[in-house]
């Protein structure tokens, strides 16, 4: 090993040249080497997700998701399925083990679910989502019109954010995805002259029959004349809204206009709820790709500096190599690795100064003390690296996790080593040809002198070490246990379950008089974001849980310490005006905790039937109030119940009276016209009640009219808002937060 030093401070030009090439390779290295905010780790979740179209959730589960289910639970290493089918959607979660090839288990779900298609009814096209780290937004913006907010100025910036300001952030290199949700978008309504058309012995049975026949595609017809062959194209008879409105209806000897029938107005649908202090708004989630004055001498500090650089720049060669990303995790290894970096290089040039002092010719102090240190340093290193070694080998998702700050430490250690054998030593050789002097360290003379009192009263020392290691000791146990830090709260979170069917526009009526109240006791500063009902984000978080008959509410006061009285408040308003409604408190949203803490509740209780359901939630509000339950409601709602025996004797087909029932009651699109990427629906204005529903005349199809009260029946009932299962094991599912609370006294 001398030698081998011997040969390389002699040759300081090869060695500079050497080190050169290298600090370039590795700078080139890390310019190609990505950079994220966390690793890219995926996150072993898949979600499928079904669009409900007309179907209640009980008959949604069982013609639809549980096929899909079934199929979903032949896949290998699938650790939970969790499914709930409610009105408007079906969403199943599949949970893999951490490790698990996530590339490998989608090409699996996306050949289950290829194979239940062909057995299913209707036209059903699930969407299959995989999640990553890099996929958790970073920032949320909100963006609201200027001046007075309006329905048709609200549709313009709608249109702006989602065509215009979207492209532009995804643009930028530092975004990855501008994911928004709260915009709105139109829809025909059909107002119908229902007078002209009893007159003309019309029903809305005429007007959905011309719009079914103006729908037949007759595809592509060949054409030949003489030697070439054309293509004629006759499909999208009906492109815009005014082909619909010429569409013609044979009425005896006349031949009538849909326009003279019906008045068409374009109206704005909202398509998810968000609101910004009160105001609608649209939210937008980014996510986004982000010792000298102890050594006293300036020539060991410029020394120590340049190995030390030259080390972490080379580490940047092997991150390359290994195809590891700059991230928190990696950059938090590598930081961990400086200190061991400056450690190595600290102790060679201690060593070498020892050999070196007082020599006109330094080169063989140096090699010497080169030499001396380079087992006892490869052995620290590879002690150093053992204690990260079981990083590499733990399971689950801390494994994965700190995979890349296992590799970062290793890396630096590595290149540490080799600079503190190779480079230190001859740039140590340049500096100090002339040899090294001793100084005067008052340092080092305060350390001896000390270490020389403290020899003379060795056993009281040894008594106060025991005595703190054991006091640490006992301490220790007194230290809370977490599985990830805790987040600093900046504002409150909450969810509010409405527990009735209510639409977003009441809901946002109630919530704004609660907020303008709050914002009365706590000052006009108070920021508030609310998310009503299905929002159309892409990450998993918070914001996209968010389901019908529910609420996600952020308050920000101007000072944290008001967030506890701020949340007293909160329940106080809210609960006081709408006691059926339960509020939820949500701890702060990080991915980290989000990651770590899968589980939100503690508990997990699964009851058999909804009645047992109420009982065990009355017994647990009776008994522990602290508690914090979560559970799909049931709302109040009908039944349609069909007269079969009716049916039978006017020879009425169940498919299209169901159908007239959706396109009567306004649940059912008529058409459906395409203006660029977006499909606009054309619907009918009909917001009937009961018994005007019930008197709605149905026409057979021998020309006999029936009114729909002889046909149907509509019977009060408790609807779920949703149908879960786990697993395939269906009930009725209730989620306990302890807070607090021993979880064997509520088990007992």
């Amino acid at each position: 090993m001398k030698s081998a030093i011997l040969f390389l401070i002699q040759r300081p030009v090869a060695v500079l040249m050497s080190t050169l090439l290298i600090i370039v390779l590795a700078l080139i290295a890390a310019f190609y080497t990505p950079v994220s905010l966390f690793p890219d780790l995926d996150v072993p979740r898949v979600v499928v997700r079904i669009a409900n179209e007309d179907k209640s959730p009980e008959e949604f589960e069982n013609a639809i998701v549980q096929q899909f289910r079934n199929h979903l639970l032949q896949l290998k290493g699938v650790d939970e399925i969790y499914s709930v089918s409610t009105e408007t959607e079906a969403e199943i979660t599949l949970k893999f083990d951490y490790g698990t090839q996530m590339d490998y288990a989608l090409l699996q779900v996306n050949e289950k679910i290829d194979q239940v298609l062909p057995n299913l009814p209707g036209m059903v096209h699930p969407t299959i989502t995989k999640y990553s780290l890099s996929d958790y937004p970073s920032v949320y913006l909100a963006v609201q019109p200027q001046g007075t907010q309006s329905p048709e100025r609200f549709l313009e910036v709608s249109k702006f954010v989602e065509y215009g300001l979207k492209n532009q952030l995804e643009q930028l290199e530092a975004v990855s995805i501008a994911d928004i949700s709260g915009v709105v978008g139109t829809y025909y309504q059909l107002n119908i002259n229902q007078r002209r058309l009893q007159s003309l012995g019309l029903n809305l049975q005429d007007i959905t029959q011309a719009l079914e026949n103006s729908k037949v595609q007759v595809g592509t017809i060949a054409l030949r004349q003489g030697d070439f062959v054309f293509d004629l194209n006759l499909d999208q008879l009906v492109g815009s809204l005014d082909d619909i409105l010429q569409l013609r209806l044979q009425v005896e000897n006349r031949n009538l206009q849909l326009a003279d029938l019906v008045e068409v107005r374009e109206r704005i649908r909202p398509e998810s709820t968000y609101l910004y202090n009160g105001q609608a708004a649209i939210s937008i989630a980014v996510v986004l790709l982000s010792t000298l004055i102890f050594i006293r001498s300036f020539k060991i500090g410029l020394l120590l500096v340049s190995c030390v650089g030259t080390a972490l720049v080379v580490s940047f060669l092997f991150f390359y190599l290994a195809g590891v990303s700059f991230n928190l995790v990696s950059l938090t290894g590598l930081i961990l690795g400086v200190g061991l970096m400056i450690d190595n290089a600290i102790i060679v040039i201690d060593n070498i100064t020892q050999h070196s002092l007082g020599q006109a010719e330094p080169a063989e102090g140096i090699a010497t003390g080169t030499a001396e240190v380079a087992l006892p340093l490869l052995a620290s290193g590879l002690t150093t690296s053992a204690i990260f070694f079981p990083l590499f080998m733990i399971s689950g998702l801390a494994g994965v996790l700190f995979y890349d700050e296992a590799l970062s430490i290793a890396f630096g250690l590595l290149s540490s080593y080799l600079c503190s054998l190779t480079l230190l030593p001859t740039l140590f050789q340049l500096f100090f040809r002339q040899g090294i002097q001793k100084n005067f360290n008052p340092l080092a003379s305060w350390y001896h002198r000390t270490f020389a009192k403290a020899e003379r009263y060795f056993k009281p020392i040894a008594l106060v070490l025991i005595l703190l290691t054991v006091g640490g000791a006992y301490v220790g146990g007194w230290v809370p246990l977490e599985t990830a830090p805790a987040v600093e709260e900046e504002y409150l979170a909450s969810k509010v379950y409405w527990n009735e069917n209510i639409s977003n526009e009441t809901a946002q009526e109630r919530l704004s008089t609660v907020l303008h109240t709050l914002a009365q006791k706590h000052g006009p500063e108070l920021q508030s974001e609310i998310y009503l009902g299905r929002q159309d984000f892409y990450a998993q978080t918070k914001r996209k849980e968010v389901r019908n008959f529910e609420g996600l509410i952020y308050l920000r006061p101007t000072a944290t310490a008001q967030i506890p009285q701020l949340w007293q408040a909160l329940q106080k308003e809210l609960l006081g005006a709408y006691p059926q409604a339960r509020l939820r408190y949500l701890p702060p949203e990080s991915m980290l905790a989000s990651l770590l803490n899968e589980e939100a509740y503690d508990l997990q209780i699964i009851a058999s039937d909804e009645e047992r359901q109420e009982q065990v939630v009355g017994l647990l509000n009776a008994t522990f109030p602290e508690l914090s339950l979560h559970y799909l409601a049931h709302n109040e709602g009908y039944q349609l119940q069909l007269d079969e025996q009716q049916l039978a004797i006017y020879q009425i087909d169940r498919s299209a009276l169901l159908d007239f029932v959706r396109y009567t009651l306004g649940g059912k699109p008529l058409y459906n016209l395409q203006r660029g990427k977006n499909s606009i629906p054309v619907l009918l204005n009909h917001e009937l009640e009961k018994e005007a529903f019930l008197n709605t005349q149905y026409r057979t199809d021998a020309g006999d009219w029936v009114l729909l009260n002889q046909l149907v029946d509509l019977l009060p009932k408790l609807i779920p808002q949703g149908i879960e299962t786990i697993n395939n094991q269906r009930g009725y599912m209730l989620n306990v937060k302890t807070n607090g609370v021993s979880s064997e006294a509520i088990i007992e």
